[in-house]
């Protein structure tokens, strides 16, 4: 072989590995130009394998070649795009620098059954309020529910959706608001789950997902988790706002990356300044002035009076009466004392010689 000839075919190996060496960008594990949800189910069913490290790997989000694994997911995806860090193991570490690129895009996106909520699905995600009212200030709570007693689930192996929410109803610029999965719900009947939960509260949105990561799937209905809201304590301009969150498109694989159809939801939790309901609602006389400092408050406040207090009662949002105690500290002066309530809204229903009145309470949490 002259020395031509094998220069000829070294450069023909070479360009031939080049064609053929498969790029990924940490974080898109199934390859499709974006990391979101989707990605973090692939994720989850690699969970636990190992390969050859990439080499000059890292988690950045930059194209980069891939060393091969043994394995692939059903749709021909190479185990090493779930690889995130490169070292050559699919583990928890990898999850964070996931997160770190969520959102991220590359090329042209192709369709992974991420799709929009499907409105005649039987299957569906119910988005629960723990309140259908509150006041500025408070934390609420609302329940997110996957399938029901008539629609259960059978093989699921993972679940994520995107959502909208109303940023400037919550605190912080739109921040506090979190996830918290129910540990030991259905899905993650073995403690085999993680979960993720990215936003961007400049704009209000959000995605949040569940994978099993011990490649058996889940069947069953109910809760998996909550989002923890903090509404903002002022609503700028306005005594009543609505604050909303909103599903926009969802993904839900069984253990062969097969995708359901499944139908989306949206929250709504009507938000009221203290004295809206005294101000707004026929048939009370608001001739009897009533005081209430602090409100919010944390289960103690003075309540002052132009006249004596006749009557009292202390409800909850439900129309329940709540335990609370009232401390005459003069003809006018009361103080009101709540321990065993939980954190929220409730309503003084009252009356004096000048006629009744209602006021709304708001209890911080302890």
């Amino acid at each position: 072989m002259t020395p031509c000839t094998k220069i000829l075919l070294l450069f023909s190996l070479l360009l031939s590995q080049h064609i053929t060496a498969q790029i990924m960008w940490p974080g898109d594990v199934n390859n499709n130009g974006i990391a979101d949800g989707a990605d973090f189910i692939y994720y989850g069913l690699a969970h636990g394998s190992t390969g050859p490290v990439r080499p000059g790997g890292n988690s950045n989000w930059t194209p980069q070649n891939i060393a091969p694994w043994s394995q692939t997911f059903p749709n021909g995806v190479n185990y090493a795009f779930a690889d995130i860090d490169g070292d050559g193991e699919v583990e928890n570490s990898d999850q964070s620098k996931f997160e770190d690129n969520w959102g991220k895009v590359h090329g042209t996106i192709t369709p992974d059954g991420y799709g929009a909520s499907s409105g005649g699905a039987p299957l569906r995600i119910h988005l629960i309020p723990s309140v259908v009212q509150t006041g500025p200030g408070t934390p609420i709570n609302i329940e997110v529910r996957l399938g029901d007693a008539a629609n259960p689930l059978t093989n699921v192996y993972g679940f994520a959706f995107k959502f909208h929410y109303d940023n400037n109803l919550v605190e912080s610029g739109g921040s506090d608001i979190e996830f918290d999965e129910q540990s030991g719900s259905w899905i993650d009947f073995d403690n085999e789950t993680r979960n993720f939960f990215q936003k961007n509260e400049t704009i209000g949105r959000a995605e949040m997902g569940i994978t099993r990561t011990n490649q058996v799937p889940a069947s069953g209905q109910g809760r998996v988790g909550s989002f923890y809201v903090i509404i903002e304590d002022i609503i700028v301009g306005l005594t009543v706002d609505t604050f909303r969150i909103s599903i926009d498109s969802v993904v839900l694989y069984d253990s062969n990356l097969q995708a359901y159809a499944v139908q989306g939801d949206t929250a709504m939790v009507r938000i009221v300044a203290p004295d809206y309901v005294a101000a707004s609602e026929p048939g009370q006389s608001n001739a009897a002035f009533v005081q209430i400092t602090p409100n919010p408050m944390h289960r103690l406040a003075l309540i002052e009076t132009t006249e004596e207090l006749i009557s009292w009662q202390l409800l909850d949002m439900q129309g329940r009466v709540a335990p609370a105690n009232l401390t005459t500290l003069s003809q006018t002066r009361y103080r009101l004392q709540m321990t065993d309530v939980p954190a929220g809204m409730y309503l003084l229903h009252g009356q004096t010689s000048n006629g009744t009145f209602q006021r709304k309470v708001c209890v911080l949490p302890q």
